[in-house]
C-alpha cells in the first residue's frame, strides 16, 4: 500500500510540475529603455524589458528576443537584425548585442518565453 501510496505521490508531483511548464504566458508590457513605444532611441546596446504573466505561478527559465527589420518578418519569426536564441535565464530584460543599429531605421522585436 505504501508503494501505490508513493507512485500516487510521485505522479502528482509531476503532473504538477508539468502543468507548470506548460501552463499559458502572456508577455506583457514589452519595453525598450522603459519606454513602451519607443521612438528615436540613441542608444546602440537598448534593453528590452517584458513581464510575464501566468496563471500558475510559473517562472520564465529562457527566453528568445528577435529583432526584424519588418513587421512582416517579426509575424514569421524571423530575425533579419538579431537572434538572441534561446537564453536560459529567468531576467525579464536582455541587451541587444546584434550589429550596430542604424538612425532613422524602425525596428521590430518580440520576446518569446
Amino acid at each position: 500500500m505504501k508503494k501505490i501510496t508513493n507512485i500516487i505521490l510521485g505522479l502528482t508531483v509531476l503532473l504538477i510540475f508539468n502543468l507548470c511548464t506548460v501552463a499559458p504566458k502572456n508577455i506583457t508590457t514589452l519595453r525598450c529603455e522603459y519606454i513602451k513605444e519607443p521612438l528615436g532611441i540613441d542608444i546602440q546596446k537598448p534593453r528590452f524589458m517584458w513581464n510575464i504573466e501566468s496563471e500558475a505561478g510559473c517562472k520564465q527559465n529562457a527566453f528568445r528576443v528577435i529583432v526584424a527589420s519588418s513587421k512582416d518578418l517579426l509575424i514569421k519569426g524571423e530575425a533579419d537584425i538579431w537572434d538572441s536564441e534561446k537564453t536560459a535565464s529567468d531576467m525579464q530584460m536582455a541587451y541587444y548585442e546584434g550589429a550596430k543599429l542604424q538612425s532613422h531605421t524602425r525596428y521590430w522585436w518580440r520576446v518569446e518565453a
